[in-house]
Order: C-alpha cells, then structure tokens, then sequence
C-alpha cells in the first residue's frame, strides 16, 4: 500500500515544516499588531489625561475666582507619545503618515514648551494660561471669548492636542502605518 514511505515521511515533513514557518509568522504579526494596538491606546489616553487638565484650566478662567485661582498642578504628559514616535513599530513613510507625525510632533514640542514654563515661571503663574492684559482685569475677561484670552503657549498646546486626540481616535493608525 504504501510503497514510496520514504516519499510520503518527506512530504510530511515538509508540511509541517511550513505549517510551522506559517504559524509563526502569523503569531508575530498578531503580536506586532497588539503592540502597535496598545502604544496608541496609551497615547490617547495620555491625550485625554493632558486635556482634561487643559479644560479645568479653561473651565477656571471662564468662571474666574482670582483669590483661588490654582491652574495646573503637574506637567503635561508626553512620554508615550515620544514612545510612539520613535517606536520601530510604525513606518511613517508616505504622504498621509507624514502629516500624521508631523501633528504629533507639534503636540509634543507644544507640550515641552509648555511644561517648560511651568519649570520656569512655577505652575500656579496665571500669566501661562491668560495673556497678560486680561489677568488683573476681571471684568474684561469675562466679557471676551475664552480662546482670545488664551496665552500663544497654553493656545498652542490646546489646538494641538484637539488635533492630536481627533487625528488618533479617527484614524486607526496602528493598522495603517
């Protein structure tokens, strides 16, 4: 029945043999996949954990009570987004991935040059969140939108991060790049 066993052990052998190469393969892109998975998740959630700071300030300076005034307490976040962008893990080559780290990239020079300040002028100043003609006079910043009594650092730092967070939770970016 089985004359050519030698034949038949071979191409056994060699079946399993790709099945294996195979299996692997697709183990380590689904590993890859988690990972990329999960460094932008981070990323967003370090996201929203900068924004939620940035809209208590936002929420003090529209409903001003200068004798507590107490804007951040910590410094904006950035390391998983730094993680992101130096990962090996994505290939920003192409068009559209270039306009992406390069969105990310401003959010994070935003957040250096902000946390910058606050090492600097301390983090209870509210000359980094309002511009400096509005922080003596009540009257005049309750009667002006918020956005124009924004600081150029804190705007800069709150349109990046709109930007940033809206780029990350429209675009899944973990599969495309």
């Amino acid at each position: 029945m089985f004359q050519n066993g030698l034949l038949l052990i071979g191409l056994g052998a060699f079946l399993i043999g790709i099945g294996g190469i195979l299996g692997t393969l697709g183990w380590n892109r689904v590993s890859t996949n988690s990972q990329k998975r999960n460094i932008v998740a981070s990323v967003i959630r370090e996201c929203e954990s900068n924004k939620k700071m940035i809209d208590e300030a936002i929420a003090l300076i529209e409903s001003p009570d200068f004798s507590s005034w107490s804007f951040s307490y910590r410094p904006y976040s950035s390391t998983h987004l730094s993680m992101l962008l130096t990962s090996g893990l994505f290939d920003f080559t192409g068009t559209e991935a270039l306009t992406v780290r390069a969105e990310l990239e401003k959010y994070e020079e935003a957040i250096y040059a902000f946390n910058a300040g606050l090492r600097i002028v301390g983090r209870h100043n509210p000359g980094l969140f309002i511009k400096t003609e509005f922080i003596h006079n009540p009257q005049r910043l309750r009667e002006t939108q918020v956005d124009s009594v924004l600081s150029d650092k804190f705007m800069r730092l709150k349109t990046t991060s709109e930007n940033v967070l809206a780029l990350l939770l429209d675009k899944n970016i973990s599969d495309k790049f």
